[in-house]
Formats: structure tokens, C-alpha cells, sequence
């Protein structure tokens, strides 16, 4: 068994006090947009990460993403490039014309793969009894380990039920990463079981490997699906850019 000493000072934060806490946040009034689309994919990512230092470790969120911007060096382009970077956007903007009508299809993919992100990512539940008998874990510790299990697989579990769009999904989704960042640091408290945790991690065939690998797998989907979604919303930017351009080479003309 690993050995338990030195043990920091226990955190007197519950599972459920982090639930309690983040709770009011459903009362926030429910609005959809590119940021916070982003604050989502970015707890969605930390979390991914299963790390206490997952930040620092190069988890960065996904920040709002345009696809086309009008150049910096427009003024030092040449007519001919000006002309073929146009006809390339047109075509471009043709392609998300024709998508338009997808662009509420593509919110709803997003937000199917995020919820199926999510059910991925409450087996932690799952993986948490491994850990505790992997690790030999007694105690006060063991204890607090099964109370996160339970606030997993049953409170955010009964939470899921209430999250019915991407409007619903941050104040959920921020639930479910302060209750799983609160696990972390509990582990922190005992350097021991926290550094064999983080080896563990990146070697498949430990539970919390295995459990990592299925995460970074389904991650994918969601960053795919978040794609999509840009594109189809892309529409505004292109024409901007088009605008810009078309300008440009009216000034030439002159």
C-alpha cells in the first residue's frame, strides 16, 4: 500500500458544499453566445485533463474563433492577390450561405456532444472505487473519495435532467468541474496517493489511464462539433472580409 503520512491539512470543502455553492448560479439569467461557448469548452477541456495542474500543463481554453478576418497587410497585397483571396471568400461564403438554414442544427449537434462529453466524463464515478482499492485507501480519505462518488453519480446525475440546451449547459457544466476540482485537491492533500495519480494517468492500462484516454477520445467529438459550429456562423465574418476587399480594389480602380 502506499504510504499515508505527512498528510497536509485536510480541506474542510465538501462534494456537497461545492454543489450548494454553485447552485444559485442556475438562477443567472440564460443567454447563448461565442463566450460562453468558450468559458464552457474551456472547463470542459481543464476537466479532460484530470490534472490539478492541468492549466499549467498547457490546457488552454478555446477561445472564440474567427474564421476570417480582413488582412493586416491588405494595403501591401497586390490587385491580383486581392482579387483571388475575393473569389476564394465568395466561394466561401456561398458554401455557409447554403448552410444557414444548418446553423441551429449545428448548435444542437454541439450540444449532443457535449452531453454525451459529459455522461463520459460522471464514470469518474466509476473509477473512483478502483482508486481506492488500487491505492489502499482507508480512512477519513476513503470516505470523502465515496461521497464524491455518490455527488457524481447521483446528484449531477439528477442535475443532467434540468439541462435541456447550450443555454443550460455553462452553470451545469461549472457545477460539475467545481465539485471535480475539489476532488483533485483533495487528493493533492495526500502527496502520496496524488503523485501515484498522476503517474497513473498517462499509463492506459491503470483505471484512471484508461478513464483519461476515453475522455481525450470524446473530446474529440466535441472539438469537431464546435468546428462545425463556427463555420456555419461564419457567415458574418465573410462578408465583412468581402466588403473590405471589394473596397480596396475600388480604391485602385480609381
Amino acid at each position: 500500500a502506499l504510504s499515508q503520512g505527512n498528510y497536509m491539512e485536510k480541506s474542510n470543502m465538501s462534494a456537497n458544499h461545492v454543489l450548494s455553492y454553485v447552485y444559485t448560479l442556475r438562477k443567472q439569467p440564460r443567454m447563448i453566445s461565442r463566450a460562453i461557448l468558450s468559458a464552457v469548452l474551456f472547463i470542459t477541456i481543464a476537466t479532460t485533463m484530470f490534472s490539478i495542474d492541468a492549466q499549467a500543463d498547457g490546457a488552454m481554453p478555446i477561445q472564440d474563433t474567427v474564421l476570417y478576418k480582413i488582412p493586416e497587410n491588405l494595403a501591401s497585397l497586390s490587385t491580383e492577390e486581392i482579387s483571388v483571396l475575393r473569389e476564394s471568400h465568395v466561394q466561401d461564403l456561398k458554401k455557409t450561405a447554403a448552410n444557414e438554414t444548418e446553423e441551429q442544427l449545428a448548435e444542437e449537434k454541439l450540444f449532443k456532444q457535449l452531453m454525451a462529453h459529459d455522461l463520459v466524463r460522471l464514470t469518474i464515478a466509476d473509477v473512483i472505487p478502483d482508486l481506492i482499492k488500487d491505492y489502499q485507501i482507508e480512512g477519513e480519505f476513503k470516505e470523502t473519495l465515496l461521497s464524491y462518488k455518490s455527488t457524481f453519480s447521483e446528484d449531477l446525475m439528477r442535475s443532467r435532467e434540468s439541462v435541456e440546451n447550450l443555454e443550460d449547459y455553462p452553470s451545469y457544466d461549472f457545477r460539475f468541474a467545481a465539485v471535480y476540482m475539489s476532488m483533485l485537491y483533495a487528493f493533492q492533500k495526500y502527496p502520496d496517493f496524488y503523485e501515484q495519480l498522476k503517474v497513473d494517468m498517462v499509463d492506459e492500462k491503470t483505471h484512471i489511464g484508461n478513464y483519461k484516454k476515453t475522455l481525450d477520445t470524446s473530446y474529440a467529438n466535441v472539438k469537431k462539433a464546435r468546428a462545425e459550429m463556427d463555420f456555419a456562423k461564419s457567415g458574418g465574418d465573410l462578408k465583412k472580409v468581402i466588403t473590405a476587399l471589394d473596397d480596396e480594389l475600388a480604391r485602385r480602380a480609381k
